[in-house]
């Protein structure tokens, strides 16, 4: 069963052991309070609790295979990893409206991820160099997708790198 620490004990690790208010004196930090600190804290154990906890029984019962040279998980996982993006941008730009966010690794180049990340409003996408032309093409088509639907004529809205 999972197990969650206490928010006594969580706080304990936050500010005592790992001093998490000391980030508080760096500039990029300038804008943000304890309470920003404990208002992520309390959407990620809420998160956690509905979410991600009922999640492991089914999970822990189909674990992930390799066959075939190709990695197959259940299907409850590729539900949840959106959840956390979603919730990661617009926690972050609710309390920083100007938060660059983007993805680094396989799936900025995945053609599906690339249309997912346009949707949630990531600014950049980061792949490999042999995948860079594919998620192009993607966030070229992500944008004209998002044109025809909203009748606004925008830009790329993505920034590509390998």
């Amino acid at each position: 069963m999972a197990h969650t620490l206490s928010r006594r004990d969580l706080d304990f690790l936050l500010y005592e052991v790992h001093d998490a208010a000391s980030l508080l004196a760096y500039p990029q930090f300038a804008d943000h309070a304890k309470e920003t600190f404990d208002a992520y804290v309390g959407v990620c154990r809420r998160f956690a609790r509905e979410t991600l906890f009922p999640a492991y029984r089914v999970l822990d019962a189909e674990p992930p295979s390799f066959a075939h040279g190709r990695v197959t998980v259940h299907p409850l996982l590729h539900m949840l990893w959106p959840k956390l993006v979603e919730i990661g941008v617009a926690k972050g730009r609710s309390t920083k409206p100007g938060l660059k966010t983007g993805v680094c690794g396989e799936h900025g180049g995945d053609p599906s991820s690339v249309q997912f990340f346009h949707d949630t409003g990531l600014d950049y996408v980061s792949c490999s160099q042999f995948r860079v032309p594919t998620a192009r093409l993607a966030a070229g088509q992500a944008a004209i997708r998002a044109e025809a639907e909203s009748g606004v004529v925008s830009d790329v809205g993505m920034v590509l790198g390998a």
